[in-house]
């Protein structure tokens, strides 16, 4: 069985991701969590996205999926549509919304517009998207009440429509998180919380005008 699941792997690897990027990271797609994957969501949501603002041909997009708490890069390449990667994550507590202070993950279309970090240490605390210097301790734990920090990796993301233009202004990044506990339920103030080693490979995917749509689900 274990022979014939890697076997299945390959040709299903081999298939989709065929003329795509390289793979970076050990979590590549298997056939398990792959054929769990809701392909037609992610393509609907990734052509309105492009159509509208031009992702263009083989770069990386980032779709969310706030009902599965789950990161998607994707891409198109010759009229066909791939799903690259993906990852855990926890957005807001509070929901989803776009207004000023409500601690809510914010919907729609945005850009990454910040990128900071290079080479930061595992584990280093991030102000204001400002490197400290210090390092934090990381836990697994979801009971974690200690105060939330931002870690590792700091991407900011600007809305690009009326509607979400003041995610900036907000302060919205998606960041290395201290607690780890919390990735696969909604628990920040606003932000999208990632593992600290999966924001290290996000941040060397995208680049500043990478596109992210997020949404409640699909």
């Amino acid at each position: 069985m274990g022979k014939l699941r890697t076997s299945l792997a390959g040709i299903v690897l081999g298939v989709v991701l065929m003329g795509s990027p390289p793979i970076v990271s050990s979590q590549v797609l298997t056939t398990e969590n792959f054929l769990g994957v809701n392909h037609s969501g992610l393509r609907e949501r990734y052509d309105v996205m492009d159509k509208k603002f031009g992702v263009g041909e083989g770069n990386f997009a980032l779709i969310l999926n706030g009902q599965e708490q789950r990161l998607y890069v994707v891409y198109g390449r010759d009229n066909s549509f791939y799903v690259y990667k993906h990852y855990g994550v926890s957005t807001g507590k509070r929901g989803f919304g776009n207004a000023f202070g409500s601690e809510k993950t914010p919907l729609g279309v945005h850009r990454i517009n910040v990128k900071r970090g290079d080479n930061a240490g595992v584990g280093s605390i991030f102000v204001g998207g400002n490197n400290t210097g210090r390092v934090a301790r990381i836990t697994q734990s979801e009971k974690d009440s200690s105060q939330a920090l931002l870690l590792t990796r700091v991407l900011g993301i600007g809305g690009c429509d009326s509607l979400n233009s003041n995610s900036s202004d907000r302060g919205i990044f998606i960041h290395g998180t201290n607690k780890e506990g919390s990735i696969g339920r909604p628990d920040s103030g606003g932000c999208i919380r990632m593992r600290n080693e999966d924001i290290v490979e996000l941040y060397s995917l995208v680049r500043e005008g990478t596109y992210l749509d997020i949404v409640k689900s699909f």
